[in-house]
Parts: structure tokens; sequence; C-alpha cells
């Protein structure tokens, strides 16, 4: 039974694939004489890629469209027109445009029949999946040439450090991006793999000026606080220049642990015995507090140093490397 019924699967992937290919990425070679048609289908490729550009040639009549041609209830569809040698924007020229196009953000006018190099880009925001399609040169394409990070990162003697180099396969300049990496701790949970978001290793980074063909290549340090493995999630944007994202995980040993170091004599504060703990190398208050409840043995009161179980007791961060713990009344006497 198992070998017809992999055969069975391997069979419909193929049929998936296959129909997936002519719906979607023949046509993109061999294009259809309906200018309209070969839009919305390649609108149905951007949104499977998102952040990606869908580039193509396409051979217009003289015709007009508008931004509703091509909407949908769950898409918004915008226009760009980037060359100046075929283009005018009619909110920077009015009704005055001589050029072979006509343009704003929401409607599109070609006054003689044309081939022009169309490209589509699409992101998903709020439920809704925005649009652009530009008219002219291909625009600002943000890409992810490399990105790395070093498998096994020694704590006492490294920090985990990104490499990135980051790409335009447009013809127009990026002028601004952005680099943001997530990191995210990975740990057995009742037997499971789950992650843990960690704020404090959060990296985001401005950029400017990445020429058409040109690179930027940037080292960033990744702060983590403790040994463990980690996953960073990478994202990388251009202002008008789409985004790509990239998953990378390394694993760091060594290092200076979070510790407990040390407790103040309890106090009382209304009718409460506390007292207050200090931790080192902690980024995580809970970390702090898990130390504490496991390596605090011993509290000082009245100058001598009293036995203590914290391990129940209550607890109330108020630091990454302080927390105050509730103790016993005899504790405060």
């Amino acid at each position: 039974m198992g070998g017809p019924f992999k055969l069975l699967v391997y069979a419909v992937a193929a049929m998936a694939i296959i129909a997936l290919f002519f719906t979607y990425i023949l046509p993109l070679f061999f294009q259809s004489g309906n200018p309209t048609a070969v839009l919305n289908n390649n609108l149905s490729v951007a949104e499977t890629t998102l952040g990606k550009s869908v580039t193509g040639a396409i051979l217009f009549d003289e015709m007009s469209f508008s931004g509703a041609t091509f909407d949908a209830d769950n898409r918004s569809v915008a226009f760009e027109c980037n060359s100046a040698a075929i283009c005018c924007n009619l909110r920077e020229r009015g009704e005055e445009c001589t050029q072979k196009i006509e343009w704003d953000e929401r409607r599109i006018k070609i006054k003689e029949p044309m081939e022009i190099e169309t490209t589509v880009r699409c992101s998903y925001e709020h439920t809704l999946f925005v649009c652009k399609i530009y008219f002219g040169k291909k625009p600002a394409q943000i890409v992810i040439a490399d990105a790395s990070i070093k498998e096994m990162v020694d704590l006492d003697e490294e920090k985990a450090e990104l490499s990135l180099t980051v790409e335009n396969s447009g013809a127009i300049p990026v002028f601004f991006g952005s680099i943001k990496a997530e990191v995210y701790e990975r740990h057995l949970e009742d037997g499971q793999w789950k992650r843990r978001y960690i704020g404090d290793a959060l990296v985001e980074e401005q950029f400017e000026g990445i020429e058409p063909g040109g690179r930027l290549e940037k080292e960033t340090q990744i702060s983590v606080p403790y040994p463990g493995k980690y996953d960073v999630e990478l994202m990388v944007k251009g202002d008008n220049a789409g985004f790509e994202s990239r998953e990378l995980s390394f694993e760091a040993v060594g290092g200076n642990r979070c510790m407990a170091e040390r407790c103040d004599s309890p106090t009382l504060e209304f009718g409460k015995c506390k007292t207050r703990c200090h931790c080192v190398n902690c980024l995580l208050s809970r970390k702090c507090e898990e130390d504490v409840k496991n390596a605090i043995k011993h509290i000082p009161v009245d100058g001598e140093y009293k036995e203590v179980d914290l391990s129940d007791k209550q607890i109330t961060h108020l630091g990454s490397n302080l927390v105050e713990v509730l103790l016993p009344a005899e504790f405060c006497p």
C-alpha cells in the first residue's frame, strides 16, 4: 500500500506544479495580446512572491485604465510611470502633458500603441494586498545577495555577527532602506521546540544610496544574553524598492551566564517582609528570578546569614538584574 500511495501523492504534487507553471509562470514568457489580462496575471504572481518584482515587456494599444480595473476585495492597485522620456505625472504637470503616457497614482493613459516594460510588486498589509504597477524602467529592487551568521559562536571569545550583502537589481537607485533582525531563543518545553522572543537583541538599522546594480555590505553584531540555540528573522526593506526576508540560525556557547549574586537584608514595608535580590549578566528579569530561586540559599539577617528557601516565594520583577522577594515575617524581627 505504501508504494502505490506514495506514487499517487507524487503524481498529484507534480500535476499541481505543472498547473501553477501553465497558469502563472508560462504567461510571463508567452503573453497574450490583452494587456489587462497580462497585468492581472502578473498581479496574481506578485501576490505569491511578496516584495519581489514581476517584470516583462507588454505591447499596449492606445488605451487607458484605472486602479479600479485591477482592484479586488482583497487588493488595492496604484500606478507609477518612472521614465521621464515617455511619462508625465498629471499631478505635477496638470493637463499640459505631451508625453506618450499620462498618469497619476490611480490612472494611466497610453496615447499610442507601444511596447512598455512593466513591473508589478505587492505587499500584504492589514488583510489587503497593496500592489503597484510600474511603467517605464524597472524600479529599485532590494535583493539579499548573502546573509550569514557563524553556526557556533563562543561568547567567551566573540559576539554573534551578521554578515549581510544587499543588492539593487532595479534600474533606479534605492534612496533609503532599513534592516531589521529579530532574535528568538529556541528551547525545549514538554518535549517540543518552542521559541521565545529576545527583545534586547533586536537590531534596527537604516541605510541609503544603493545605485542600480550596486551593493551594500554590512556586518552587525547580534547581542544574545546567554548560551543557547537562536533563530534570527531578517527583513531588509527599501523605500519604493520592495523587500526580502531570510531566516538564519546559530548556537551560542560559553559566556557568563545570568547569575543571582546576593540578596539585601530584609526590611518591613507596610507590614510585609521583603528583600531585594541582585543578579548579573541577565537581560531578562525572568532569568534573574529563576536563578534567585535556585541559587540563593542564605540571606543576611541582623549581621548573620540565615538559611532560606526561595523556590516557592512570591517574586516581583524590578529590573533585568533586580527582583523583590516576599519573605515570612520571621525574617524581619
